[in-house]
């Protein structure tokens, strides 16, 4: 019998290599020879992404919100209001679609009902793995319509919805719960601004998630990758930085 010789071609948006058991790793022990073709993109933030962040304790402490949870919803509600305004304060004429990621299903299920129920906000509609999977594939289907009664729709997620949809029309990611690590945050901006269109990405940020914050505001435009390992230690430094410190007095 004459030799088979077997091209095999893996595409991955992310390639981590901390750890014995990260993709890099898997990868280099079962194909040992394998050629890896890196994009100049690769493991950054893309240019055409505009990044905001709004600080929740600061929100929180602007006005008289039940626990700081109630006041995570309405800093929310503001940043899809401000999303349908120019910087002039003028209502846009075109509303892209926005995907607000969460943490969990509970999350999700929490904050649908507050935006339908207590804003009144009748075009959203929920993502995650408890959703029946006939309604996730129309959600699919809405998320890269052009029809005008979609224009403006706004889907509450967990992170099922960061990887797979590959979609020009969602012209806003919101994080309503920041990503628990930097691949997950990739995956989640990854999902606007696709082939060369714009896209803006905000991000409700707390004290616990500011040393990874911080991490991604001084890498700028420069590659993650560095930072993909750093989760143990920076969740150590948040530990300490929270240590009261010893004083003279």
């Amino acid at each position: 019998m004459f030799g088979v010789c077997v091209t095999a071609l893996i595409v991955y948006a992310t390639i981590p290599d901390y750890g014995k058991r990260s993709v890099r790793h898997y990868i280099d022990y079962k194909f040992p020879s394998a050629v890896f073709a890196i994009t100049e993109g690769f493991h950054r933030v893309l240019p055409n992404l505009t990044l905001r962040s709004h600080d929740l304790q600061q929100f929180a402490a602007s006005g008289d919100f039940i626990n700081e949870q109630h006041a995570r919803c309405e800093l929310l509600y503001d940043i899809l209001a401000a999303s349908k305004r120019n910087r002039d304060g003028v209502p846009e004429t075109t509303c892209k679609k926005t995907l607000v990621f969460t943490k969990s299903i509970a999350s999700a299920d929490a904050l649908f009902e507050f935006l339908q129920n207590d804003k009144n906000l009748t075009n959203c509609a929920l993502f995650h793995k408890d959703v029946d999977r006939a309604q996730r594939q129309q959600l699919i289907k809405r998320l890269d319509s052009a029809a005008d009664a979609d224009q403006d729709l706004v889907v509450i997620c967990t992170d099922i919805a960061a990887r797979g949809l590959d979609t020009t029309k969602v012209g806003h990611v919101v994080q309503f719960e920041f990503a628990s690590d930097i691949v997950s945050y990739l995956h989640r901006i990854g999902r606007t601004g696709r082939a060369g269109t714009t896209g803006n990405v905000t991000s409700i940020t707390s004290s616990e998630n500011s040393l990874v914050l911080a991490k991604i505001q001084e890498a700028g435009q420069s590659t993650l990758q560095n930072v993909f390992s750093r989760k143990r230690s920076l969740r150590k430094k948040f530990k300490k930085s929270l240590r009261p410190r010893n004083s003279d007095n």
